[in-house]
């Protein structure tokens, strides 16, 4: 498995939870890496799908429709697109 670390990013999500994003896994569907800072300030290592779709059990730790929709996010969806081997962009 291969992260490559980026900017760690910020967005909320569908949970209203703080998701950081800060590596791009070139292995995995779920190639967005970094956390989720809960509420009580718990952290959780978690990955994401170029959607926003959350590894997790609960769709609460999915990105929000906010999140995924700015410029931020197309912008780290493209380039995980272009690091991901192309069996992995299908």
């Amino acid at each position: 498995m291969v992260i490559i670390k980026i900017e760690e990013l910020t967005f909320r999500t569908k949970g209203n939870e703080t998701a950081l994003i800060d590596g791009i896994d070139t292995s995995s569907d779920n190639c967005l890496c970094g956390k989720i800072l809960l509420q009580d300030g718990e952290q959780l290592h978690a990955s994401w799908d170029v959607a926003g779709s959350s590894s997790a059990e609960t769709a609460d730790y999915d990105l929000s429709t906010e999140s995924t929709s700015s410029i931020n996010f197309r912008d780290l969806k493209e380039a995980a697109i272009h690091l991901s081997p192309p069996k992995q962009r299908q």
